[in-house]
């Protein structure tokens, strides 16, 4: 089933709100800084059969850099997988203001 923009836009917020929680977590001494990749927290979220839109609506809306290994990067090599791996607090920064680049990449699609 393919998701609307207005699903893909909640899917990044979701993201954006994971992150937050295992930085919280983290600073609160309950658990360990952790390392993610975008893929394995849509996952985690119960995104699977999405993951790869959703993915293609990040990268199209600006964050393409070893975002994730079946995306390009912008020299037009794919990632090796081990790169594509993220603190939580990096990968929610660049998740921050995603949801309304991919709102206006749809409109001008």
């Amino acid at each position: 089933m393919t998701l609307t923009t207005e699903q893909v836009i909640d899917a990044v917020r979701q993201m954006h709100s994971h992150c937050d929680l295992l930085m919280a977590k983290y600073e609160a001494g309950i658990g360990e800084y952790k390392t993610v990749s975008a893929r394995g927290v849509l996952y985690e979220l119960g995104f699977g059969d999405n993951v790869d839109q959703i993915l293609d609506a990040i990268a199209s809306a600006g964050f393409n850099y070893c975002l994730d290994y079946s995306i390009r990067c912008p020299s037009g090599e794919y990632p090796a997988r081990e790169v594509c791996y993220w603190g939580a607090d990096q990968l929610e920064s660049r998740l921050a203001f995603i949801d309304h680049r991919i709102e206006f990449a749809a409109r001008n699609a």
